[in-house]
């Protein structure tokens, strides 16, 4: 019986043999991209790394406490690793600076008022709320 369903059992059946093979086979059937999902961790992981260190700049104390200030290094440089490596992987600079800036922002703003008791004003929410959508335009609007 060779119906519609033939050919994809017996791709199926053929990729059960070779693991490539079985990820071909699932990137086709079910439209999952392995590069474009890594892009967005590696992102992620910039934006933590980025935010970490930022947040370690209040701890280090002018540089004068050395723990925080190596995480303040090792942070950015962290960052900027992975952030190439988005680049690399085909992100369009203005999408992924934009991401990474405007979200770093946002959670350093957010987590400063929460951890250190930095004051937010209802037009730095509103400012924050700008930048989200700003993001959100960035990323839907990019052609990739």
């Amino acid at each position: 019986m060779r119906g519609a369903a033939g050919p994809v059992l017996t791709r199926a059946r053929r990729s059960e043999e070779n693991p490539e093979l079985m990820f071909q086979f699932l990137v086709s059937s079910f439209g999952c991209r392995r590069e474009r999902g890594m892009v967005w961790v590696l992102l992620a992981g910039a934006i933590t790394a980025e935010v970490s260190a930022t947040l370690a700049l209040r701890w280090a104390d002018g540089f004068s406490r050395i723990g925080p200030s190596l995480l303040v290094v090792a942070g950015y440089a962290l960052s900027f690793y992975l952030l190439s490596k988005v680049l690399g992987r085909g992100l369009p600079l203005g999408v992924a600076y934009g991401i990474w800036s405007g979200v770093g922002v946002t959670l350093v703003a957010v987590l400063g008022a929460a951890l250190f008791g930095d004051r937010l004003s209802w037009a730095q929410v509103g400012g924050i709320a700008l930048v989200a959508a700003g993001v959100f335009v960035l990323e839907t609007g990019s052609a990739h």
